[in-house]
């Protein structure tokens, strides 16, 4: 049995998006450089080596790290402790490279397969050939994919609030967009687009988003239009104020600072 998923949408203490959007906050309390360095890394251009880190390197490299770490601790442990049954010394064990022993194994199947993939790949089409293609195709996608999942929260005045004042209907209304994109994107993204319906109701299959949008239209208009013009101005909020339980850019952030200071003189 799987245990139900509880939604953490428009909920930013529990979930803060593909950014990891941190608090107003937070924000302030990091240096002027740490600060440049939080903008920086959340810019569009950098969910390219992002899709890189999120789908090549971090999964390959969290499995190899904790298999290295869980045998070193299985080593050790028995070497001072001989009597101690192996199957306790693993109960023993803990990571935050996974979450239990059936997550260990389907990580190392996926990896142990998919480098057998690209083994055999390479063998036939040359490596340089092989990589060339997927690395690019992978990281292309991957950071459409980043970008598309980015601006579905955030964006001006996105809904984010914490556990005590969260509003199921309210973040799929008011902290989710509906991203307006040309019918040939739609089907090729499996009508991602309507997200709003989709955390209003998440066991609407795919196929009925469109459909569920247009007969219900009248219900979504305080939801969010995106269109494609927007999406990089999308980037620029990347701040959760939590006293208005809304999604801030840095800008707004530093007027609000301002204001502040005015009031305290």
């Amino acid at each position: 049995m799987f245990a139900k998923r509880l939604p953490t949408n428009g909920n930013w203490s529990k979930y803060t998006g593909p950014l990891g959007t941190i608090s107003v906050e937070a924000f302030a309390r990091l240096s002027p450089r740490g600060q440049k360095r939080y903008q920086i890394l959340r810019n569009i251009f950098f969910t390219l080596p992002g899709a890189f880190m999120y789908f090549i390197l971090n999964p390959r490299l969290n499995w190899a790290l904790g298999s290295v770490k869980f045998m070193l601790h299985m080593i050790k442990t028995k070497l001072r402790h001989p009597r101690t049954p192996v199957r306790a010394i693993a109960c023993d064990f803990t990571t935050p490279y996974w979450k239990s022993g059936t997550e260990y194994w389907h990580m190392f199947g996926n990896n142990v397969v998919l480098l057998g993939i690209w083994w055999a790949a390479s063998a036939h089409f040359g490596a340089a050939a092989f990589f060339t293609v997927y690395l690019a195709s992978l990281i292309l996608g991957g950071a459409v994919g980043i970008i598309i999942f980015t601006i579905q929260h955030n964006f001006e005045s996105s809904y984010a609030s914490d556990d005590a004042h969260w509003d199921y209907y309210r973040a799929a209304l008011e902290g989710t967009s509906y991203l307006t994109l040309p019918a040939i994107a739609n089907w090729f993204s499996a009508d991602i687009a309507y997200h709003h319906v989709h955390h209003l109701s998440a066991g609407i299959p795919n196929y009925r988003l469109a459909a569920c949008h247009r007969e219900y239209a009248h219900l979504f208009g305080a939801v969010k239009r995106i269109r494609l013009r927007d999406v990089a101005q999308s980037f620029k909020f990347i701040l959760w104020d939590t006293e208005q339980r809304k999604i801030v850019s840095v800008a707004q952030f530093r007027r609000m600072q301002g204001e502040a200071l005015a009031l305290a003189a």
